[in-house]
């Protein structure tokens, strides 16, 4: 979509040589279309840059998630660990003491 804002610039750009008298060609119906034509453009560059920027947040929101949810497995694992741990120790204690 960036690309074609892009390209609907340098046309825009292209037309406007033509108007201003580089280039032969009618007089002020195509300026206004031409001026029209690189409005639109410049709005679309715009919507799309702002679609990429919430893609992007989006994005970075769903790894932070997927890392959240990585963190509290892990402590969940540790805890359990820890648990266990705790449980052994003390049987661990009576064979040594035999």
């Amino acid at each position: 979509m960036i690309v074609v804002a892009v390209i609907l610039i340098v046309i825009a750009f292209l037309s406007l040589f033509f108007d201003t008298g580089y280039l032969e060609s009618p007089r002020i119906v195509p300026i206004v279309l031409d001026i029209i034509l690189f409005i639109l453009s410049l709005i679309v560059l715009v919507r799309s840059i702002i679609l990429y920027k919430i893609g992007e947040k989006e994005m970075l929101s769903k790894k932070v998630r997927d890392l959240e949810a990585k963190v509290d497995f892990l402590t969940k694992k540790e805890k359990e660990r820890i648990k266990f741990s705790k449980t052994m120790a003390p049987e661990d204690k009576k064979i040594t003491n035999r």
